[in-house]
């Protein structure tokens, strides 16, 4: 009996370690920047952009190879889904890429 009630309690321990708390403190009194609003996209069905895209790369003169960019690219709004914001995504199920520069001052 004793073997049965060991898993049961080492089961119950780790539930009881992952429970979640309150470690950010005095979250109204910080400074926030909202994120919602229009974002550059780029589709990316054959999954080039894990490699890449995150870089977010220019081309240094006519010759070098980039062949995406954020700067041109059409844009989503955030919140929200891009199947019903754009029709040619709407069954769409894959990686979009998302871009939006934005200004931050460390405190």
């Amino acid at each position: 009996m004793r073997f049965c009630w060991i898993p049961l309690l080492l089961v119950s321990c780790a539930t009881a370690a992952i429970t979640p708390t309150n470690l950010i403190e005095n979250i109204p009194g910080r400074t926030t920047v909202s994120l919602d609003g229009a974002w550059h996209v780029i589709v990316d069905p054959f999954e080039n952009g894990k490699e890449r895209f995150f870089r977010d790369a220019k081309p240094k003169d006519k010759s070098d190879l980039v062949e995406y960019s954020f700067d041109l690219s059409p844009v989503l709004n955030v919140p929200g889904d891009w199947n019903t914001q754009r029709e040619a995504l709407m069954f769409y199920e894959g990686p979009v890429w998302y871009r939006r520069e934005f200004n931050y001052h460390k405190i």
